[in-house]
């Protein structure tokens, strides 16, 4: 992975709130 995991986690919190109504569909 070329990004930290915090900085990962951080990007993936952006996209949940790009996508509320199912936020763990791609999980």
């Amino acid at each position: 992975m070329l990004l930290p995991f915090s900085a990962f986690l951080y990007l993936w919190h952006i996209l949940l709130q790009h996508v509320p109504q199912s936020p763990h569909k791609l999980v």
